[in-house]
């Protein structure tokens, strides 16, 4: 009997714990845990391609012959879902990369494979897409698999110091939770940022939605007193 109070004691202590931790990364903006944002400005941003599956496509058949396959972009119909997939990643890390270096940023691309470095900021993500049975799920680009947009959601870690747990979240539903691919262990800062984009996108849409997360990380870095205000 003497030894059951502690017993409940640290069955209690598990218990804050855990519901501490049920929460991670879905707290509101500006809610982030201060020993996981960046002190300073990185001395580069390392921009990593996004992830994206793709599936069969038959272009020959089925509701999309001579319909959204055949507009011109990035996904052209003469490319098969290994290539439009590619086509799309590679187009958005590259304006990704140049919008950033026009904000004064030192943006770097990092190849397919590449190892990662071991200072300045890592921009990765991945395009999702909501399934039938209302889950998020990593977008699949190809015939028949599923809706027709899809969501780009980002993630920013700070190589130097949490290389795998990422500060800061864009494209993200602060409700939901749910980021597919994503580890974290601790509360990021959640950004009131949505990316959309078709399955057919131009070229133009893609340098857009470019355009969108560049704005947003520099919003970011004003707002933390990384980047001057004007």
């Amino acid at each position: 009997m003497g030894r059951r109070p502690p017993i409940m004691l640290i069955i209690g202590a598990m218990v804050l714990l855990i519901s501490s931790t049920a929460h991670c990364g879905v707290q509101a903006k500006g809610q982030a845990v201060p020993q996981l944002q960046p002190a300073s400005a990185p001395g580069a941003v390392y921009v990593a391609d996004f992830e994206i599956d793709s599936g069969n496509i038959q272009e020959n058949s089925g509701p999309l012959k001579g319909g959204i396959l055949k507009r011109q972009g990035p996904l052209r119909s003469r490319d098969n879902p290994e290539e439009k997939a590619r086509n799309l990643v590679s187009l958005l890390s590259e304006s990704l990369t140049r919008e950033l270096s026009d904000r004064s940023i030192r943006a770097i691309q990092l190849s397919p494979g590449q190892s990662y470095p071991r200072a300045g900021w890592l921009i990765r993500g991945e395009f999702t897409e909501v399934d039938e049975g209302n889950r998020v799920r990593r977008a699949v680009i190809g015939f028949g698999s599923g809706a027709t947009s899809m969501q780009v959601q980002v993630n920013v870690s700070d190589l130097g110091t949490h290389p795998d747990t990422p500060f800061l979240f864009l494209g993200t539903s602060a409700e939901s939770g749910k980021k597919p691919g994503a580890v974290v262990t601790m509360n990021p800062y959640v950004a009131a940022a949505s990316f959309v984009m078709s399955k057919n996108a131009s070229e133009k849409d893609v340098r857009h939605t470019a355009r969108e997360i560049a704005e947003e990380v520099v919003k970011y870095m004003k707002e933390h007193g990384l980047m001057p205000p004007n």
